[in-house]
């Protein structure tokens, strides 16, 4: 259905191309789900200010193993381009697990007499309200600017 506008699926010819069409896009629309999981989770940590882990970690996932097993896959294993998206989305798998398991060592971090939300916790971009009540939060948020800095005054 999404090949069709480009190419004659009708035609006897093209159905191999018509397959593998088809066949890496179940592994894009796989991969894309996992791919969504690394940035919300990436999104979240940069809110906690811990870019340089979420750096470390997306460059470990996609240049030590999502390239070499694209690579192994792909031309070692003979796979062509379905072992390059496949590699592809492994790293993008191992970089969403490391990520998803980073962010859950940081919300047991929070201390439970915070009195603060998850939504609160998790919205928040200034990281002295991360134990403050939401009272405080409200009166003292309006301090800070842009990546929790104090305002001058």
């Amino acid at each position: 259905m999404f090949i069709m506008p480009f190419l004659d699926t009708k035609d006897t010819n093209n159905r191999p191309t018509v397959l593998l069409a088809e066949k890496l896009l179940l592994l894009t629309f796989a991969g894309q789900i996992f791919d969504a999981v690394e940035n919300t989770f990436s999104g979240a940590l940069s809110g906690c200010y811990d870019t340089k882990f979420t750096m470390l970690a997306s460059l470990f996932s996609m240049w030590l193993v999502g390239v070499p097993l694209s690579y192994c896959m792909g031309f070692t294993c003979e796979l062509g381009t379905l072992g390059l998206v496949g590699g592809y989305n492994i790293g993008v798998v191992v970089g969403a697990a490391i990520l998803t398991h980073r962010w859950v060592l940081k919300s047991k971090a929070l201390p439970e007499e915070s009195n603060m939300s998850w939504k609160q916790f998790f919205l928040s971009s200034c990281p002295q309200c991360f134990f403050k009540t939401p009272a405080q939060n409200d009166t003292e948020h309006m301090n800070y600017g842009t990546l929790g800095r104090p305002i001058n005054q």
